[in-house]
């Protein structure tokens, strides 16, 4: 995993050759992060069932785990693909995205997602566009998520 480096105490120093994303990224980490340019989350397994005392079916954890990125677009074939190779482990899903328009009313682009196991192991990587720029950026992010 690639060291961090601090442009200044708020803004890790990030390199990918899109200077939109470099210039939004404040933090590129593991974990659960919402950040300038990252959203990412733990997602339990399809059978964990077990939540703060309470029992819930199969699957009911996993999709609320989900459900931030679902309402951001995230593709059905991502979803399928975490289900299909469900370990009985949590996972990490990393979103990579940037901001365009005027400050006042930014639009939310995404780049892509990664998925990594609970010790940062890389599973597989999506893009979201096509753009050499984007791909660039999430496979820099990458470097930071993963092991």
């Amino acid at each position: 995993m690639k060291e961090k480096t601090w442009d200044t105490p708020n803004k890790m120093h990030f390199a990918s050759g899109f200077a939109t994303f470099d210039r939004q990224t404040n933090i590129i980490t593991t974990g659960n992060v919402i950040a300038n340019t990252q959203y990412s989350w733990f997602i339990r397994s399809y059978y964990e069932t077990e939540c703060n005392g309470f029992s819930f079916p199969p699957g009911h954890l996993q999709m609320s785990d989900l459900k931030f990125f679902t309402k951001e677009g995230l593709p059905e074939e991502v979803v399928g693909f975490i289900r299909k190779i469900d370990t009985g482990e949590s996972v990490i899903l990393y979103n990579f995205h940037h901001w365009l328009g005027p400050s006042h009313r930014p639009r939310l682009v995404m780049d892509g997602w990664v998925l990594t196991d609970s010790e940062h192991n890389h599973i597989k990587t999506w893009h979201a566009r096509g753009s050499i720029k984007s791909m660039l950026a999430v496979e820099e992010a990458n470097k930071y998520v993963c092991n």
